[in-house]
């Protein structure tokens, strides 16, 4: 206990008030679990995951929904892996919400390490838990069965890129088990790294969209962006709209010297209304 108190971790067990409700209705519930932060009751909490290899637009997707809903009061749980994890857990923090991070390895160990930045912020601000006492290490094994502990946390659970055999698929699957709401983004059809996604959509999941979709789930308003942008900005945008574009097709299809459409584009960025992918095209965020 000692140690514990050293690094700041505290054991919570069946018998204590913060224990919650709903691992009590878990099929094999931790016996304990380990907190870092403070754990918190929210009216409304989302689990978000997803791929670790997930696209640039899934991974966009996932920080612009956690960063509009935990502005909007929502807590947003997730798992702090690479990928879509560790964009909706930026997302929230860049709001200044709650969010909640179930690790798959003891609370002294930041795994992956390069997330050492977001697992600090959400030790001040948030809270991390793992059923998995210090000195763990993030074996496979450990994962899959955190991922009940995630989706037991959140009244929904959205799925952002899913292939069919997959960590994101096995908490979908707890999710639905647990009598959670499965929201699902669609993606490309015949896309291995969408195959999960898919089937949860023909299996009777929820599909949603946009972040507008996920706030009627909630039946919560999300506050309106006040980001002022130019004429010449809005027309960029008016084309990335209809397609994601490299720099050259949007010079074709515009009035714009490459200079001047690189300078745009910079902007955009800049106030997160537009990101590029690995081929060098822009979309709308």
């Amino acid at each position: 206990m000692d140690n514990l108190n050293t690094l700041g971790i505290r054991k919570i067990s069946k018998r204590n008030k913060e224990y919650p409700d709903c691992f009590k209705h878990l099929a094999n519930p931790p016996s304990s679990f380990f907190l870092k932060g403070v754990l918190r009751q929210s009216k409304y909490s989302l689990a978000i995951v997803g791929r670790r290899r997930a696209s640039q637009e899934s991974l966009a997707f996932a920080n612009k929904v956690a960063y509009k809903l935990a502005n909007a009061g929502v807590t947003i749980i997730s798992g702090m892996a690479t990928g879509v994890d560790s964009a909706a857990h930026q997302g929230a923090l860049k709001a200044g919400g709650y969010t909640i991070a179930v690790l798959g390895s003891g609370l002294d160990i930041c795994y992956p390490f390069y997330n050492l930045k977001i697992f600090k912020q959400i030790e001040e601000t948030g809270c991390l838990m793992s059923e998995y006492p210090p000195g763990t290490r993030p074996y496979p094994a450990n994962f899959p069965r955190r991922n009940r502990l995630i989706s037991s946390l959140a009244e929904s659970c959205l799925i952002v890129e899913a292939s069919l055999k997959s960590g994101t698929m096995i908490t979908a699957n707890f999710a639905a088990e647990q009598g959670k709401d499965v929201l699902v983004v669609p993606g490309a059809f015949g896309a291995s790294s969408w195959q999960g996604s898919n089937q949860l959509i023909k299996d009777g999941a929820i599909v949603v969209t946009s972040v507008e979709d996920i706030a009627d789930h909630f039946n919560i308003k999300l506050e309106k962006d006040t980001i002022n942008i130019t004429a010449d900005e809005k027309n960029v945008l008016e084309q990335l709209k209809e397609a994601q574009l490299d720099i050259d097709q949007l010079v074709a299809k515009t009035k714009y010297k490459v200079y001047e459409i690189s300078q745009l584009l910079i902007t955009l960025e800049i106030k997160g209304l537009v990101r590029k992918d690995l081929s060098n095209r822009y979309f709308v965020v």
